[in-house]
């Protein structure tokens, strides 16, 4: 991917982060539900992003993200 792209994605999901939080607010329905689906649709359906291309970064950040 291209940096341009990777800070695309990263603002969308920031943004989308922002206006999940306004949806919870109004119709409980929970944000992180909203993100999962986010990622389900950038990572499964439009393959924007693999496992691959995460690479160590992906380990580290889950490692931090559950202590």
């Amino acid at each position: 991917m291209e940096v341009i792209t990777v800070f695309a994605v990263i603002a969308g999901l920031v943004f989308l982060g922002f206006t999940s939080e306004l949806i919870f607010k109004k119709t409980r329905v929970p944000d992180v539900l909203i993100l999962i689906g986010a990622g389900i649709l950038i990572g499964h359906y439009f393959k924007w992003v693999t496992p691959d291309s995460l690479g160590f970064g992906a380990r580290l950040f889950t490692t931090f993200a559950l202590v």
